[in-house]
C-alpha cells in the first residue's frame, strides 16, 4: 500500500482541494474483458496504484462544477479506452470503497460518473450513487442525486421515491428529479 496526501473543501457546486487528508492507495486487480465479447477472460489485469495516484492528484487539482467537464473525467475516459469500461468501473468502485469516508473523493468520482453515458457506468455507477444517497455529507448526497438526474434513467424512480431526507432543499431536489423522470 502506498499513501497519497491531498485535501478538499466543498461548496455547493464546486470541490477544491484545501484541507489535508491521507488517502490509502492500493493496487486494483480487475478481470480483463475480451473486447469482442461481453464474457470476462480469466487473465487478470491491474489498473495499478500509479493510475490511482494520478487520478487522485488530478482530482485534487480539479474544480468540480456542475455541467463542466473536469480533467478527472478526461483521465477516466483515457483509462476506459485502455482497459474498457467494465474494468474502469470496477477500479473506480475500489477507489470509492477505499475512500468512503472522504467526501471530496466521493464527490469527484460521482461528478465524473454523472457525466458519462449511463450504459458505460451501470451497474457500478448506480450502486455507488445508491450508497451515497444516505451518506452523512449533504454535498455527497446532492451529487448522488445529480448523477441520477444526469443519467435520466427511469430505473432510478423506485430508489429516489423510497428515500427520506432530513434537509428540505434536498427533498425538494429529489421531488423535482422524480417529477422530471416520470415525464
Amino acid at each position: 500500500k502506498g499513501r497519497f496526501s491531498f485535501s478538499s473543501e466543498v461548496e455547493t457546486n464546486r470541490v477544491r482541494v484545501e484541507k489535508e487528508e491521507t488517502v490509502p492507495i492500493t493496487n486494483h486487480i480487475l478481470l480483463s474483458k475480451n473486447l469482442t465479447s461481453e464474457e470476462p477472460t480469466s487473465v487478470p489485469i491491474v489498473i495499478d496504484k500509479a493510475e490511482t495516484i494520478m487520478l487522485l492528484r488530478i482530482m485534487a487539482q480539479d474544480d468540480f462544477v456542475a455541467g463542466e467537464i473536469s480533467s478527472s473525467e478526461i483521465y477516466i475516459e483515457e483509462i476506459a479506452k485502455e482497459y474498457g469500461w467494465q474494468n474502469t468501473m470496477r477500479w473506480l468502485n475500489s477507489i470509492y470503497l477505499d475512500n468512503y469516508s472522504k467526501p471530496a473523493i466521493l464527490i469527484g468520482i460521482m461528478h465524473c460518473l454523472s457525466h458519462f453515458e449511463f450504459d458505460n457506468v451501470k451497474p457500478e455507477g448506480q450502486t455507488m450513487a445508491l450508497g451515497l444517497l444516505q451518506h452523512e455529507d449533504v454535498f455527497v448526497r446532492d451529487l448522488a442525486i445529480r448523477a441520477y438526474e444526469n443519467w435520466n434513467d427511469k430505473e432510478a424512480l423506485p430508489i429516489l421515491k423510497s428515500l427520506s431526507y432530513d434537509t428540505k432543499w434536498l427533498r425538494d431536489y429529489v421531488d423535482a428529479v422524480v417529477k422530471a423522470l416520470e415525464q
